[in-house]
């Protein structure tokens, strides 16, 4: 692993931003090898800054911030102690693997990012008991 652009998600979301369609290469077929999250994403970064990896790190710094800001949530399900949460959320974002994450033209941050949007609709639903809450952890 290295900093920069990785696993092609860069050709899907510039492809789109150009209107090609989400395909790798222009006049090629769609492509059914990569989840539409991460690229559309992607794409939308690309339109407002350009075909630049600094899109792609803000985009992914983004959403392991908005990780971290809902593991506060998380741990505070399981203590009141706001030391404890604001720990965890520094641990989490400062984890090593999670800086490396930021800087790669990778999917991982927004994988993590909705990984902790479900615990935390999850928590809150159970917490609460009402339908709708499960069915918007079922959503997330």
């Amino acid at each position: 692993y290295g900093i920069g652009f990785r696993d092609d998600y860069e050709k899907l979301a510039l492809n789109l931003v150009e209107g090609n369609g989400f395909r790798y290469l222009p006049g090629t077929a769609e492509s059914t090898l990569r989840e539409p999250g991460y690229p559309y994403a992607l794409a939308g970064m690309f339109a407002i800054f350009g075909y630049e990896i600094v899109a792609a790190q803000l985009l992914n710094v983004v959403l392991m911030l908005g990780a971290a800001l809902l593991s506060i949530h998380l741990v505070r399900c399981v203590t009141p102690d706001r030391w404890t949460a604001a720990a965890a959320a520094v641990l989490f974002y400062a984890y090593p693997a999670g800086l490396i994450m930021q800087l790669r033209g990778g999917f991982e941050p927004l994988f993590a990012f909705v990984l902790a949007l479900f615990a935390f609709l999850a928590a809150r639903a159970l917490q609460s008991g009402r339908k709708l809450d499960f069915a918007l952890a079922g959503l997330g």
